[in-house]
């Protein structure tokens, strides 16, 4: 069974001790790669077939992603200004036909959050792959205990992302908290189990393959049993067990967050972090189990966000719903922009004074570092929405199949970790195989699309 992987420890050392980058780094990248979606937004030609789109897509946002994320990773800054100074000169060019994009009325289909979804998870396809080769910078790799690599937003992205867009986060509020006793009784039952044994069923298959191949894994990150799927199983069953009225979502979510940083101030982190492992299932995925309490905080205050701003005629947005006065509209974008600012200040804050950033504990610093990430992609493509052009084929395909691409996207990066020595590639040569793989990636996404396959986990 070794011998399917026999450098596994080799490529788990490659991945472990690692300390992430800069807050400004991870905002810059979280800017750059935005803008170039919109910047594909302007090259848009009428009436070209869907094979030649998907190219162009592919060419002029995953191409670049890529790049940007291996070989020009240290020229990050210096790229997303020409991006910048290029996005500027092509919003006055008065040549180029663009078909706008048709607003739609209902608030969760905007644009503006379709786009968002689709970059979180697009740098994460690429991502997953990227890591394991020598192109790809060790700095942004998810962090060991403390920092902020651009890998560690990837679980929380994922929480956020389905929570703002919600059915939570989109419904008015309950009359009153139902627990499991009640919802059982009201044939609740069904609801939770359609919302968690997919998942459920995801996080036992990917244990049993990885087991199964030798595959590395990197047990500071989860513990030993647990992954990404029981993370997401745990949130989903938590939100439906107990459901609070919208309005309350967000104080529940800071108490419960509150809580869960007091207990790691009282002793709580030394258990998570300590090396020392019992023959428990718990002491064995301690860092899994325990971290659920942040990603559910996280997940409450995602919905609050969504529900106040996007979902709510009264909030910050209140264009979305039927305001055509264009200063009324950027006075909102301005509110969502010192929002996110407020928040990039909180994480600072945090930081300093109460603890580092920790996506192994998920606390409170992180939690707010994911929001505030998260609400500047998101306030990149409000305001850039007037000057979008309409839909691009690759971020439709991949909105249609948001799990499903992860899961292809998954099940590709074992396929080449087992298939060669990752680590011992050169890095030229690795880029290729990234770009083949996202090539690959991209292609059978758009077969989805094509044949109209769909498949809604969350």
């Amino acid at each position: 069974m070794g011998q399917l992987n026999p450098n596994k420890h080799l490529k788990e050392e490659f991945v472990s001790n690692l300390q992430g980058s800069s807050k400004i780094e991870i905002a810059a990248l979280s800017a750059l790669i935005p803008a170039l979606v919109i910047l594909r937004s302007f090259a848009i030609l009428p009436q070209k077939g869907f094979w030649t789109c998907l190219a162009l897509d592919f060419t002029f946002i995953v191409l670049p992603t890529v790049l940007s994320l291996t070989v020009f990773a240290d020229k990050v800054y210096g790229i997303a200004l020409l991006v910048s100074i290029l996005l500027g000169m092509s919003s006055f060019l008065p040549f180029l036909e663009r078909e706008k994009l048709k607003s739609s009325s209902i608030p969760f289909k905007r644009p503006f959050l379709t786009y968002y979804r689709f970059i979180m998870i697009l740098v994460t396809c690429v991502t997953i792959l990227a890591v394991d080769f020598t192109a790809f910078p060790r700095r942004y790799a998810k962090t060991e205990t403390y920092g902020t690599g651009l890998m560690d937003l990837g679980v929380g992205s994922f929480v956020a992302a389905n929570a703002i867009v919600s059915r939570q986060a989109r419904s008015r509020d309950l009359l009153y908290v139902t627990f499991l006793v009640v919802d059982v009784i009201r044939t609740r039952t069904v609801d939770i189990l359609k919302s968690v044994s997919p998942l459920l069923a995801l996080g036992f298959a990917r244990l049993i393959a990885t087991k199964g191949a030798d595959y590395q894994v990197h047990v500071g990150e989860y513990g030993v049993h647990w992954n990404f799927f029981f993370t997401l199983a745990a949130v989903s069953l938590l939100t439906s067990v107990i459901r609070m009225p919208v309005s309350y979502c967000g104080y529940l979510g800071l108490g419960i967050l509150s809580v869960h940083q007091f207990t790691l101030r009282c002793g709580l982190k030394d258990y998570i972090l300590s090396p020392h492992r019992s023959s428990g299932l718990v002491d064995l995925n301690k860092e899994g189990i325990f971290s659920i309490f942040g990603y559910w905080s996280l997940y409450l205050l995602s919905v609050h966000l969504g529900q106040h701003i996007f979902f709510n005629p009264g909030g910050f947005l209140k264009w979305i719903a039927s305001s055509s006065n264009e200063n009324s509209r950027w006075l909102s974008i301005a509110e969502l922009w010192l929002l996110d600012g407020a928040l990039w200040l909180l994480v600072v804050v945090l930081d300093s004074i109460v603890e580092n950033v920790s996506r192994r504990t998920c606390n409170m610093a992180y939690v707010m570092f994911v929001l505030a990430q998260n609400l500047e992609v998101m306030a990149i493509f409000a305001s850039a929405e007037a000057f979008l052009s309409s839909k691009l084929v690759l971020v439709e395909a991949v909105d249609d199949n948001m799990l499903l691409t992860f899961l292809v996207a998954n099940v590709l990066t074992g396929l080449v970790n087992l298939s060669m020595d990752t680590i011992f590639v050169l890095p030229g040569l690795s880029v290729v195989i990234v770009v083949g793989y996202m090539a690959l990636l991209v292609a059978i996404v758009a077969m989805f699309k094509v044949y109209k396959i769909r498949a809604k986990f969350w």
